[in-house]
């Protein structure tokens, strides 16, 4: 919205439920609402769980933007992480890795906003998922990994170095 300068971008997510295709076989990716394209994502409703609000001003535009708190949003990407395409999971190993760096200080905070907020809002399943993500996603170095760090090469992040922040957020976060 608005120009490179000054504007900023704004992504829309809706659920998506069933399956990954429609009947026609195309891949339900995105859907239109009121003239809006919106991603089709697994596990929004996470998103929503203690929602941060901040108050965002550009130019002559503001509003109180509603944003997902930092456990929420890296529970999320390890849920749908093994149902993503290769480049948007290397793309979300990256986000995680960058979402535990910034909160690095607060680890302890995140843990306790998990135990007591959104993994009880969870079906047991996923919360088990999430627990397990810091062996099963970050317990080796992967190809996926790997990829993160090629896009990250302006910021020269080693693929074991990614690997053990996620892994140590992980681990300290989620248990």
């Amino acid at each position: 919205m608005g120009d490179e300068a000054s504007g900023f971008y704004v992504e829309f997510l809706t659920p998506l439920i069933g399956g990954d295709y429609d009947r026609k076989g195309r891949r339900k990716a995105t859907t239109e609402v009121a003239g809006i394209a919106s991603q089709r994502l697994r596990h929004v409703e996470i998103l929503l769980h203690h929602s941060w609000s901040i108050d965002f001003k550009s130019g002559g535009f503001a509003a109180k933007i509603q944003i997902a708190n930092p456990v929420s949003f890296v529970a999320q990407k390890a849920l749908i992480h093994e149902e993503r395409e290769r480049e948007d999971r290397a793309k979300d190993i990256l986000y995680m890795h960058d979402t535990i760096e910034v909160f690095g200080a607060r680890l302890h905070e995140l843990q306790e906003l998990w135990q007591r907020i959104v993994a009880p809002e969870l079906h047991a399943r996923n919360a088990r998922i999430v627990s397990k993500a810091s062996e099963v996603l970050f317990g080796n170095l992967s190809d996926d990994i790997r990829r993160a760090a090629q896009i990250s090469d302006h910021r020269r992040l080693s693929p074991e170095a990614i690997r053990e922040a996620c892994q140590y957020g992980f681990i300290q976060v989620f248990g």
